[in-house]
């Protein structure tokens, strides 16, 4: 079962007032895992204490991120739930990532994301977070969205 109606057109990329999204893929398994690899500790324990039903899978290798990544981009091209990589500025790099998938009622749909501590120790967090409320209510046919804990 779709998360979306057919008829509606999935944004597989986002440029919007200086952020960028692009729907996640396997040509994205060096960056994400470069991403993790540099943030591993604040990852963990960050999901671990503030989203523990979130699903976080600590002591990633590279061939376990290549699976991740193929899952998602089937996941997308199924319709059943999107992950988007966050690029920051400058050189391709990640700083995060951003997830729409299935959520129990009342709600259509639930959002999680995580930023590297870099970017956390920036104040991109709250930022992402403002952006992603504007997005999912302009862009999105949601009516309710279960946020992250850490942002309700």
């Amino acid at each position: 079962m779709t998360l979306v109606p057919d008829d509606f057109d999935v944004p597989t990329l986002v440029r919007d007032g200086g952020w960028h999204l692009e729907a996640l893929t396997i040509r994205h398994v060096l960056l994400d895992y470069e991403s993790y690899l540099g943030s591993q500790q604040h990852l963990e324990h960050r999901m671990a204490e503030l989203e523990p039903d979130w699903e976080w899978e600590p002591g990633l290798t590279l061939e376990d991120d290549l699976a991740e990544m193929g899952w998602h981009q089937g996941e997308f091209r199924r319709r059943t739930s999107f992950a988007y990589m966050l690029l920051g500025e400058g050189p391709r790099r990640s700083t995060g990532c951003v997830y729409l998938s299935r959520s129990e009622e009342p709600f259509d749909a639930r959002l999680d994301f995580w930023v590297t501590a870099q970017a956390y120790d920036d104040g991109v967090e709250p930022r992402l977070a403002e952006f992603l409320r504007r997005w999912l209510e302009e862009a999105w046919p949601f009516r309710r969205v279960r946020w992250p804990e850490r942002h309700r």
